[in-house]
């Protein structure tokens, strides 16, 4: 007779509150807003790292430390940009980095396209689509996708790519990059 009222209850439950008792809601997921920044903001390169061991950087950056570890400056003649973003601009945003070695192409802004950044159970998940250049370059670079976001704290950040998860930073324990990079110490505002 219990069991019996203990299933009605339950049934009745599900039927008011629209969720079967066995199908829980997760955690509900946010919108990050962000605007990408282009590759050619500032007068600076990706610094290199070993592609055929990590295909695939990415990273969180959340000082002017961070950036300097991961960008170095490269002054174009003519050129009126600053080196990397201006080092107050750090208390309000952070950069979400992504980046690959690719065949050399003239069509740099459709490599990386994002499909959506959202904070889900105090994770930053970024998905994007990677496209491959296919031509008949026999030079590489480095492309990137990066990402200006409000500053935030999260627990990690994965990396999801065309669908698969290539990445995930456990920036709970102060991982903000990979591979892993040690920032210089930085005195001073970036040069302009």
């Amino acid at each position: 007779m219990l069991l019996g009222a203990l299933a009605v209850m339950v049934t009745a439950f599900s039927a008011v509150t629209g969720v079967a008792a066995d199908k829980v809601p997760g955690p509900a997921e946010s919108k990050v807003t962000y605007k990408v920044v282009r590759m050619d903001a500032y007068q600076n390169f990706l610094k290199n790292w070993d592609e055929e061991k990590q295909a695939v950087l990415y990273a969180l950056i959340r000082t002017p430390a961070q950036y300097g570890a991961l960008f170095n400056p490269a002054a174009v003649m003519g050129a009126h940009r600053p080196y990397a973003p201006e080092a107050k601009s750090f208390e309000k945003e952070q950069l979400l980095v992504v980046s690959r070695v690719v065949l050399s192409s003239g069509k740099r802004e459709k490599i990386f396209e994002v499909e959506r950044l959202v904070e889900k159970d105090h994770a930053l998940v970024c998905s994007y689509r990677f496209t491959e250049p296919k031509n008949n370059s026999t030079s590489y670079e480095k492309n990137w996708l990066s990402l200006q976001i409000p500053q935030h704290d999260y627990a990690k950040v994965i990396f999801i790519e065309n669908g698969k998860q290539v990445g995930e930073l456990d920036t709970a324990k102060g991982q903000w990059a990979v591979p892993a990079v040690t920032p210089d110490k930085v005195d001073e505002e970036p040069a302009k």
